[in-house]
């Protein structure tokens, strides 16, 4: 493996919500330009059929945006990255856009 290829490994977030359902976020590229911006890809998976439920995507125009911390909090899940905090009211179960994106 590359150096480039570790490097987002490790960028890798996981959240569960008990049995219910898994979030994965992790860095992604469109282009693999040195110059092109990193956005987050977001994937709620079934925990019991690894199945993906959901599908999401965070990210500016402004530079590339990194996640920092993700967690649930009930059905919320809060996403905090270099850019801002998004809140999914109900990621495993709907596909409504983030709510109360807050920039630093």
């Amino acid at each position: 493996m590359t150096g480039g290829v570790l490097e987002f490994l490790f960028l890798l977030r996981v959240a569960h919500k008990e049995s219910q359902g898994i979030a994965i976020a992790f860095p992604s590229k469109q282009t693999p330009s040195g110059s092109a911006l990193v956005h987050v890809r977001l994937f709620a998976v079934d925990p019991k059929t690894l199945a993906v439920d959901r599908y999401g995507f965070l990210g500016t125009y402004r530079g590339s945006t990194w996640v920092n911390a993700m967690h649930f909090e009930g059905n919320r899940l809060i996403v905090g990255t270099n850019r801002y905090t998004a809140t999914f009211p109900r990621f495993l179960t709907s596909e409504e856009p983030p709510i109360g994106v807050i920039f630093p």
